[in-house]
């Protein structure tokens, strides 16, 4: 019905009025979504956003009338980071006036007290709490912990009581205690036997907990453990029968005194053991070797392994699968292959040896390893060039035998590394003879899994071709590293047309070969998931190549691309894509993304891809040129 003039205002008047329920109920909404707002700031660790958040939170509960303890709980919480202790005490007295039963809001207020030099305020607060607040409340446990520590910061002699059913070893079944414990390494056992004589009883009580001793190596660990004669006797003593392995990379911590305590206590289970740099006698070496079943010996760069303690080795040891002897010296080649000619041996390292042309050239003539599975020749001490002796002859006898098959057909695993980067100038003869060598013998079978040439600073087209053509459609890993030799058309000869299946590629430093090349060996190969292309031409094409295959699900886990030319879009592209992927699939995630002294990458994508990648807890660098 038309209505004018002062009949107008009358009609209106007459229209039913929202009921006072409907605006609750819409401010409480409103209140909750800040409320959210404000706990995501917090969790993200944008402490002054959360700030805001919540200070229009209490102002529209506060209007509303509709006080929250939440609120003001977690408005204390960011002044707590921002170190604004006063309105923190404030907030959380407040938080208590609206929920007595509030633990978290004791807890602020005896943290802030604490922060301002307070103890006594603050564990009086405590105690308050502990006594309003219901043992059934979250958090009711974490005040009993601040209380006892705040007790022994105003009484450093306080003890404070323990109680039997909160320790877990009491707590939980015996079961579940020896799962636990068997996922630690030695130092953490060591740790749980000085936690109480419960703890102590139970470590000690399960000799299969010591069965595995592992000793840190300073090399190989940047918190070494450093294990004295007198605890290696301790935990020789709590392995009792039950020694399976004993792995101490760094041989100068056993004599021959821990020697014979390994020997007396590991029959008959002692299956492993590996000693670098051991600095006891040959005897009590030999017969710990002598007198056990082992599988794997390991004792690298152990001046005292001689051609007799390999004799002794390949008697008493029919079983053995595992051997290293890399940069034993003493060792000679004619005594390892007429000793292990009938052996069955899987694993050979040979590492720093000065014998090693010699052995190839034996492997060449006699296949005595044709069983091998793993095979390291790696070079990392340029000085044994130097050692090398008769390669002339020994070029002229393998030029003789001709062509012949690859003397390990069981290959799957061969480390080169150093054998292509003479740094010692007068041994130039040398090194040229043992690459001579390397590229004459045919080593790689077609099976091959994986091959690492590291440094291969002077390997040629021909080189690296002759080593890889036959393995490239099935090799997992490869790493070449610094082949500066190495050129598009071999590379493209290599790969072919046929997808590979490689799943670690590391070409670092290998500067000839253009972005094109590059783009090229990641499209046909799906599968990566370890990527190193760090001082490669690499660019945005070879970086959108990874995209893709992230968009497919598939795509790198571990990427290095420092000292490259891609640029911040792509790095950003790239960082969306498997910000995605891990969405779709929590598993798939990017561990480690390294792009150090990328010069077109700016701070602006920097921020981007650290915002992009935070959910997924990667590794990410990205130092800046100049930085």
């Amino acid at each position: 019905m038309f209505v004018a003039g002062k009949k107008r205002k009358a009609a209106d008047s007459a229209r039913p009025r929202v009921p006072a329920g409907s605006a609750q109920d819409t401010a409480a909404k409103q209140i909750e979504r800040v409320y959210r707002l404000g706990s995501e700031s917090l969790r993200q660790r944008q402490y002054r956003a959360a700030l805001d958040h919540l200070n229009r939170g209490i102002a529209l509960a506060s209007n509303a009338q509709q006080p929250n303890a939440k609120l003001f709980e977690k408005r204390a919480l960011a002044l707590l980071h921002l170190r604004e202790f006063a309105r923190v005490a404030s907030d959380a007295q407040q938080a208590i006036a609206l929920d007595s039963d509030s633990a978290h809001a004791y807890a602020l207020l005896a943290r802030s007290l604490m922060m301002q030099n307070r103890p006594s305020d603050a564990l009086t607060a405590l105690e308050r709490g502990r006594r309003q607040v219901s043992p059934m409340a979250a958090g009711f446990r974490y005040l009993a912990t601040l209380q006892e520590s705040v007790r022994k910061q105003l009484d450093p002699a306080y003890v404070p009581k323990q109680d039997p059913q909160s320790d877990p070893v009491v707590r939980l079944p015996a079961e579940l205690n020896v799962l636990i414990l068997q996922q630690m390494d030695l130092e953490s056992l060591l740790v749980c036997r000085r936690v109480s004589r419960a703890w102590q009883r139970l470590v000690d009580g399960i000799p299969a907990l010591w069965g595995d001793i592992s000793v840190a190596d300073e090399a190989s660990a940047s918190k070494a453990m450093r294990v004295s004669a007198r605890v290696l006797r301790l935990v020789l003593r709590l392995a009792g029968q039950s020694l399976v392995a004993v792995n101490v990379p760094d041989g100068s911590l056993l004599g021959d005194a821990a020697l014979a305590a390994v020997r007396a206590t590991s029959r008959p289970l002692l299956r492993s053991i590996h000693i670098g740099r051991l600095s006891a006698s040959a005897s009590a070496l030999g017969q710990l070797l002598g007198e056990s079943a082992l599988t794997s010996v390991r004792l690298p760069y152990c001046p005292d392994v001689t051609d007799s303690m390999l004799e002794q080795l390949s008697q008493h040891l029919p079983t053995l699968r595992i051997l290293d002897i890399s940069g034993c010296a003493q060792v000679r080649m004619k005594t390892l292959f007429r000793q292990f000619r009938t052996a069955t041996l899987q694993e050979l390292y040979l590492n720093d040896h000065p014998g090693l042309p010699e052995f190839l050239v034996y492997c060449v003539r006699y296949r005595t390893f044709a069983s091998l599975r793993v095979l390291h020749i790696a070079v990392y001490d340029q000085a044994v060039f130097a050692q090398y002796s008769g390669l002339g002859p020994l070029m002229v006898y393998l030029g003789r035998l001709g062509p012949r098959p690859c003397p390990f057909p069981e290959l799957r695993s061969l480390n080169m590394d150093g054998i292509w980067e003479p740094t010692v100038s007068s041994r130039r003869f040398e090194s040229a003879g043992l690459k001579g060598i390397i590229s004459s013998c045919n080593l790689v079978p077609a099976q091959c899994r994986s091959i690492s040439a590291r440094e291969a600073s002077v390997a040629t087209d021909l080189d690296l071709f002759r080593v890889f053509h036959t393995c490239m459609s099935t090799i997992y890993t490869l790493h070449l590293t610094k082949a500066v030799q190495l050129t598009d058309s071999m590379v493209r000869r290599l790969t072919g047309t046929a997808p590979l299946i490689l799943v670690d590629l590391d070409l670092s430093g290998c500067a000839a070969l253009s972005a094109e090349a590059l783009r090229e060996l990641v499209v046909h190969s799906p599968q990566l998931l370890h990527v190193k292309l760090m001082q490669t031409r690499t660019d945005n094409t070879v970086l959108r190549a990874l995209t893709e295959h992230v968009v497919a699900g598939m795509g790198a886990e571990t990427l290095d691309l420092a000292i490259t030319d891609v640029t911040g879009a792509g790095a950003r592209d790239f960082a969306v894509a498997c910000a995605r992927r891990f969405r779709a699939k929590p598993g798939r995630r990017l561990r480690v993304l390294n792009l150090d002294y990328c010069e077109n990458v700016g701070a602006d994508a920097v921020a981007v891809m650290r915002d992009l990648l935070m959910p997924m807890g990667t590794l990410f660098t990205a130092a800046m040129p100049g930085t």
